[in-house]
């Protein structure tokens, strides 16, 4: 589900500040910003 909103995010010209990544505290998330330029934090438990 992240990596499908990372591409959907991207693809719509949304700014991403960081990655979809695996944090240390267990969870896969990216982080961009919306049209008002408020930080949105996009994320999931990572399950393997």
């Amino acid at each position: 589900m992240i990596d499908s909103k990372f591409i959907e995010f991207t693809r719509d010209g949304y700014k991403i500040l960081s990655g979809a990544r695996k944090t240390g505290d267990g969870y896969y998330e990216f982080e961009t910003l919306d049209p008002d330029s408020n930080r949105i934090e996009v994320s999931a438990i990572f399950v393997e």
